[in-house]
């Protein structure tokens, strides 16, 4: 292997590990993501507690990074196609960040970033399928599935090359592996599938606080 190689799998997995979500809801809203909605440190949770337009930042922030691992290490001379190891240990970093306890987000922002590097257009409309699907089911994961389902239909259509299929392939598998936890916790329960489905929102709402008898004279 390259000596160039694992360097740039090191600055990939640096650069993943930096926690600008959670370091925006820090600096402006005073949040520790980790102890509120879901506790998921990624721009979804970000959005909810401070809005869109920071959200956006933190998630441009995190598609960034996974952009950045990639041209860092090509940037250092590491020999394609194993500098899209780079990519993997981006996505890595984010999912489990050593700064935060190996305790991170769930992949999807910095794939979208690597993503970018190795298929622009294919990502672009990818991207634009899965917003859309957000927007009218509020459904993350029908979100990720359509996405990905769209990049690789893409891709086959544009002939890409294999191993930039098996790079996408193996980013998607890390989302599943970071997601697969939340995803038993949520359909664990009898009816669970069917109560997600139908409002995926919910799993997301703060239960109101309960009201404290008073206690009679």
């Amino acid at each position: 292997m390259d000596s160039r190689v694992l360097p740039a799998i090191v600055i990939g997995y640096l650069l993943g590990s930096i926690p600008f979500t959670q370091l925006v809801a820090k600096l402006v809203g005073g949040i520790d993501l980790r102890t509120v909605a879901n506790r998921n440190v990624g721009a979804r949770n970000l959005s909810r507690q401070l809005g869109l337009g920071w959200g956006a930042v933190g998630g441009g922030l995190d598609v960034a990074k996974g952009a950045a691992s990639l041209w860092a290490a090509a940037a250092i001379g590491a020999p394609y196609p194993a500098l899209l190891l780079a990519g993997l240990a981006a996505v890595a970093g984010h999912n489990w960040p050593i700064w935060l306890g190996f305790h991170g987000g769930k992949g999807l922002t910095p794939a979208i970033g690597a993503m970018l590097w190795v298929a622009p257009l294919e990502t672009v409309v990818s991207f634009v399928v899965g917003i859309t699907i957000l927007k009218f089911t509020s459904n993350i994961l029908l979100t990720t599935l359509a996405g990905f389902g769209t990049h690789f239909a893409m891709m086959v259509l544009h002939a890409k090359p294999a191993v930039v299929v098996q790079f996408v392939l193996a980013l998607f598998l890390l989302l599943v592996i970071a997601s697969v936890g939340d995803i038993a916790d949520k359909f664990r329960t009898a009816g669970g599938v069917r109560a997600y489905m139908k409002d995926p929102d919910a799993v997301y709402r703060k239960k109101p606080a309960r009201k404290k008898k008073r206690k009679s004279k």
